[in-house]
């Protein structure tokens, strides 16, 4: 599947050699995909997209959708390491869900029996920042 990848998203091949380098030959294909097409994806999802950058996505995607009818095996690979990796962030995750294709989806939608989502994530957290905010303000007053 490593060489698949590098054949049909050129643009992992100089990741590919760093993972190599830090990683050596015979490197999990949960760390390779991780390091490749996880930071790849990520990154494209979170620049905004020009032409050039769209049609990449596109291929990502298209890619990631053959992986998510294939086999067992594969599909984990698919759900355990790409899209919980796009869980990170809500702005991430709503322009990979925009692109993705059906088999996707559905293991996207496996990741919420198990993940909380991101825009939750993110507001749990704002929320506590600002709590924790005033209680500080009242805490430092003379």
């Amino acid at each position: 599947m490593n060489e698949i990848l590098n054949k049909r998203i050129p643009e992992v091949l100089d990741m590919v050699e760093a993972v190599k380098n830090d990683f050596g030959k015979d490197e999990s294909p949960y760390i390779y995909y991780a390091e490749t097409i996880c930071i790849l994806l990520k990154r494209l999802l979170i620049q905004g997209v020009d032409k050039e950058a769209k049609i990449l996505l596109q291929n990502i995607f298209f890619f990631i959708e053959e992986m998510a009818s294939s086999d067992q095996a594969i599909q984990e690979l698919v759900q355990v390491c790409i899209l919980e990796s796009l869980w990170e962030s809500s702005i991430i995750l709503k322009n990979a869900e925009k692109i993705m294709f059906v088999e996707t989806k559905k293991l996207n939608q496996n990741i919420s029996a198990y993940l909380i989502h991101p825009d939750k994530v993110e507001q749990n957290t704002y929320l506590q920042t600002e709590r924790n905010m005033a209680k500080n303000r009242w805490k430092y007053k003379d």
